[in-house]
């Protein structure tokens, strides 16, 4: 189920990010800007519904935030190595060459982002991993030694 909702996420993502793109390619022609703002746009669409409704983590925004616009920011720059190699190779245009670098990064992002970027740390249990002599288990109460009590001075 959890594949669905990244599925419908990110369609909802490529929408809204293509939809930025093609407006800005055309009107300013600059392939970068065009790519950076539209990414920018849509990450932030994206982190937003992905943390929230495919991952259902409670990761605060300082441990996942970081990993999140990494990975992103690596693809940002792979997909416009693409687009450019490929509207060079093919002279086809940019918003075509743009959905097939997409989909060359964004297939591996479900598992980037379920295995590194949302993935919560394990919890640890509170019981000892080992008494006094080595065994594993809860270690043995000792009882406290007694003292003898001294003989009081005249």
């Amino acid at each position: 189920m959890r594949a669905v909702l990244f599925l419908a996420a990110g369609f909802a993502t490529f929408v809204l990010d293509n939809g930025i793109f093609w407006f800005l390619d055309r009107r300013t022609g600059w392939l970068f800007f065009s790519l950076a703002l539209s990414t920018a746009s849509s990450v932030t669409f994206n982190y937003v519904v992905v943390r929230r409704f495919v991952f259902r983590t409670n990761i605060d925004h300082a441990s996942a935030l970081p990993k999140y616009l990494g990975v992103h920011f690596t693809g940002l720059l792979i997909r416009f190595a693409i687009i450019r190699a490929v509207t060079a190779a093919f002279h086809i245009p940019n918003l075509v060459a743009k959905w097939f670098a997409d989909a060359i990064v964004y297939s591996a992002k479900y598992f980037i982002q379920r295995d590194f970027v949302f993935r919560e740390k394990p919890t640890h249990t509170a019981a000892p991993e080992s008494d006094r002599s080595g065994s594993p288990g809860a270690p043995v109460s000792i009882p406290p030694v007694s003292r003898p009590q001294s003989e009081s001075l005249p």
